[in-house]
């Protein structure tokens, strides 16, 4: 019984890590859109 306790906070690790992965994948493709929006507008700044 304790070996099925340990798979299951095992996965429950797994799920959480996977999920917190595809949060700083997602908050890192909103500041690789905010860096190009920013030199875009610099671009324009600059003419």
């Amino acid at each position: 019984m304790h070996l099925v306790r340990i798979e299951f906070d095992i996965a429950r690790l797994e799920l959480g890590m996977s999920q917190a992965l595809q949060r700083a994948e997602a908050a890192r493709g909103d500041l690789v859109d905010r860096i190009r929006q920013r030199r875009r507008l610099l671009a324009i700044l600059e003419r």
